[in-house]
């Protein structure tokens, strides 16, 4: 902050989010924090931080966590033009059930009439109140569950009704994405998981929760490849084991202090592929390869922004004003010097 690269009122968030670490542990998140928040866009940087005050004492945040239970709570205003308002501070397990049974609902909701995806999420819960409650059923098309899903509700909660107008059938199936990391010991062979885990859109969680996070789910382990083993490819399509690789190496857009996760990207070739090429050329490779958002890659193409991958995962962008910057999976470093249209460095 003093020299100028972290603005003050990020840095108070940030101070205020890690208060209750020892001075030790503030020393030890305290550069990479100042990396991320140079090198990150706000969004990814606070997540970040989040990660590293997590890693930087597991018992602390825990200690936070179940003292945060306490303050669970839902709340619904009064009635305000035909509306209320609804509030909520869930277990993580819960909301992400939560968020994850309204995009489903609002999936299965005819949009004929134009509404937006966030209406029928708002259409869908009450449609999940009314249904626990026995009175209003889910869309034909949307089973959430096994019959049994709410048999413990109904016997507690809603024996007095009548039974709900159909059954809940098997659900389908629905990806939650959850990125552990670990170290693998040269001399045992063991892999030590790191202390925290990553939910794709939702942030990190220490490991302890996820088992939590994940009861009732069918989970599959989507090991990531070795890099030397990924053989180019000839044709245009990006594999699904490659993909894999490339997104662990590169979990965002790769245009300089983009946010876009790279599940929602397309695979670009960097060098443009060329269909008229022989077989053999291996165009589709880790080294030509990089996600990039429909605006980023809509730039690239038409924006007149030049861009080169010098090494795998790293690639060297320079704007149309002559501005350089460097973006890898950690982040985007911003280049002082100026290139002119002159500069050799423009001929990418």
């Amino acid at each position: 902050m003093i020299a100028g690269h972290v603005a003050p009122w990020q840095a108070r968030i940030v101070t205020d989010r890690a208060r209750d670490l020892s001075r030790e542990d503030c020393a030890v998140i305290d550069e990479p924090a100042a990396a991320a928040l140079i090198g990150l866009s706000w969004g990814r940087a606070q997540r970040e931080v989040d990660r590293l005050i997590l890693l930087a004492d597991p018992h602390l945040a825990m200690r936070k966590i179940e003292d945060a239970a306490a303050f669970r709570e839902v709340r619904v205003s009064r009635i305000d033009r035909g509306h209320v308002d609804v509030w909520a501070r869930l277990g993580a397990a819960d909301g992400v059930a939560l968020d994850t049974a309204l995009d489903r609902i609002a999936d299965a909701l005819p949009a004929g009439d134009r509404s937006t995806v966030g209406q029928r999420r708002a259409r869908g819960l009450g449609l999940l109140a009314r249904n626990a409650l026995g009175v209003a059923a889910l869309p034909e098309q949307l089973p959430l569950g096994p019959p049994e899903t709410f048999d413990h509700l109904r016997a507690e909660v809603t024996d007095h009704l009548p039974d709900s107008s159909r059954g809940v059938r098997r659900p389908r199936s629905v990806e939650l994405v959850v990125h552990l990391a670990g170290r693998a010991d040269p001399y045992s062979g063991e892999v030590n998981l790191a202390s925290t885990a990553e939910l794709d859109r939702y942030g990190h969680v220490l490991t302890n929760q996820l088992a939590e996070l994940l009861r009732g789910c069918r989970v599959k382990v989507q090991p990531i490849l070795d890099v030397a083993r990924a053989e180019p490819q000839d044709g245009y399509r990006v594999p699904t084991w490659m993909g894999r690789v490339l997104e662990a190496q590169m979990p965002y857009d790769m245009f300089p202090y983009a946010t876009t996760p790279a599940r929602r990207c397309q695979w670009d070739h960097t060098v443009a592929y060329d269909h008229e090429r022989q077989r053999g050329a291996g165009q589709t490779r880790l080294g030509n390869l990089a996600p990039l958002g429909q605006r980023s890659h809509r730039v690239k193409t038409h924006g007149g922004w030049l861009v080169e991958q010098p090494e795998q995962g790293v690639l060297h962008w320079v704007s149309p004003l002559g501005y350089r910057y460097t973006v890898t999976g950690n982040g985007t470093t911003a280049h002082p010097q100026h290139v002119t249209a002159d500069s050799p460095a423009t001929q990418l």
